[in-house]
């Protein structure tokens, strides 16, 4: 998992009139950009987990399963952005998240969206590491998440690359969790060390996409 705020969305966020609602999906322990908001914009904050330790005053926790929401009639048309980072990846049903986020936006709304992209080295060193493929039970491509998309009725505003800081194998890969014998905190360092100094967007190296979406 990258955690730099992505430049895409900060850019979006700011563009939000006031007293917006934005949905953010798979919300998990708390998002970096939540700081950032717009006077008077309000967050529902979805996850299947718990709720965020420290919540804010515009932040509402929602325990729920974010590829159902296209079935909650009080939610129809209900928030002008929906972010979802970090979550088609997790669903074994993408096409049921994609019709939920298209349920729960206006006419006219944003989603933004990060993906990393399974034909890349991230991706799969992520699914070779991870003996349980670390959740991502779901593959995309650039294009093929474009398509899943415009199936459900959105249109592409812009995307750009997401580069990776690999402090997802820094902080959250677990040696201890996955039983690897001989071999410690200094040398998964080297590693992470390493990677960032070869392996740079300049050289192809990617974690995914982020991409804005609008619901035609």
């Amino acid at each position: 998992m990258s955690f730099q705020i992505l430049e895409l969305l900060t850019t979006t966020i700011a563009t939000l009139p006031r007293e917006s609602r934005i949905a953010d999906l798979g919300c998990g322990a708390g998002a970096s950009w939540w700081g950032s908001l717009p006077e008077g914009c309000t967050v529902d904050a979805y996850d299947v987990g718990q709720a965020p330790p420290e919540p804010r005053r515009n932040i509402r926790f929602i325990q729920r399963d974010v590829t159902r929401l296209k079935s909650d009639r009080a939610l129809r048309s209900h928030y002008e952005l929906v972010v979802a980072d970090h979550v088609f990846e997790h669903v074994r049903n993408p096409d049921d998240l994609a019709a939920s986020i298209h349920a729960v936006l206006k006419n006219g709304g944003h989603a933004h969206i990060g993906v990393p992209d399974a034909t890349n080295f991230t991706d799969k060193f992520y699914h070779l590491i991870h003996r349980d493929s670390g959740g991502h039970v779901s593959l995309f491509s650039r294009e093929s998440f474009v398509a899943l998309m415009e199936k459900h009725g959105f249109s592409l505003v812009d995307t750009r690359p997401w580069p990776d800081d690999w402090a997802w194998l820094e902080r959250l890969f677990s040696i201890e969790r996955y039983g690897i014998q001989d071999f410690t905190k200094q040398d998964l360092q080297y590693i992470v060390d390493v990677f960032r100094k070869e392996l740079t967007p300049e050289k192809g190296y990617l974690y995914g996409w982020e991409f804005l979406f609008r619901k035609a």
